[in-house]
């Protein structure tokens, strides 16, 4: 006797779910859909990162200051443009970046700190020169300055003057990004440079403060919850 389709009367059988490809959502609707990825580097060490997310439970935010370098051009511009449905968006745009500029800066909850504007890339005197004149006279007793772990964020003279005014150090995991809001205040600090289009030395300048100063308090509360420091934030 052929085996019947009704499981209705069987407790011990169950249902096959549709084998279709979940992209095509037939048999899929229910238990997943497409959503942006949130993508964690597979380089990243997930004892460290567990261990670092220990103490970020504990870490006083109103204490925290991260600190990264990015690069500028004078040829930033917007990465979507409108366009006829089917029709590609065709703008004549500079494509001539200029000099390189480096900028260092540093992010705490009640604001953007200590912003410079260097030609060429960062390195380790550069580094040193940016610590010692630019963030430690931001600095205030009990402060934890959070770089990541590129080798001349770790420079002994660096680490050195941020304790000599009170503060100490506290190195993000290796490859976390997602740890760091300071990442997502870049993001929308180049947005805005982009829409900007300056294209002096100058104009660029001035198009980074006006960036900067975009950059709102609740920005800043919701990059520290997104990358999970709500300790005393709520």
């Amino acid at each position: 006797m052929p085996r019947s389709q009704n499981y209705a009367g069987n407790s011990n059988e169950k249902p096959r779910r549709n084998s279709a490809s979940p992209l095509s959502g037939v048999g899929w609707s229910g238990l997943s859909s497409l959503k942006k990825k949130t993508r964690l580097a597979q380089e990243a060490d997930p004892v460290e990162r567990a261990a670092f997310q220990q103490k970020q439970r504990r870490l006083d935010v109103r204490r925290l200051i991260f600190i990264d370098e990015f690069g500028i051009h004078r040829a930033m511009s917007r990465v979507y443009a409108r366009a006829p449905r089917g029709e590609r968006a065709r703008v004549r745009e500079a494509t001539e970046p200029g000099r390189n500029i480096s900028v260092i800066s540093a992010l705490r909850l009640s604001g953007v700190r200590a912003t410079m504007m260097i030609e060429g890339a960062v390195d380790g005197q550069v580094w040193d020169l940016y610590i010692e004149h630019f963030l430690v006279p931001e600095l205030e007793l009990g402060d934890i300055v959070l770089p990541d772990q590129i080798s001349f964020h770790g420079s002994m003279r660096a680490i050195g003057l941020i304790r000599a005014a009170g503060a100490r150090v506290e190195e993000l995991p290796s490859h976390s990004p997602d740890l760091d809001p300071l990442e997502e205040c870049i993001s929308k600090i180049k947005g805005a440079l982009r829409t900007s289009q300056a294209r002096t030395d100058r104009g660029l300048r001035r198009a980074l403060e006006r960036a900067i100063d975009q950059v709102t308090p609740e920005d800043i509360r919701g990059w520290f919850k997104h990358c999970g420091y709500t300790h005393l934030l709520d």
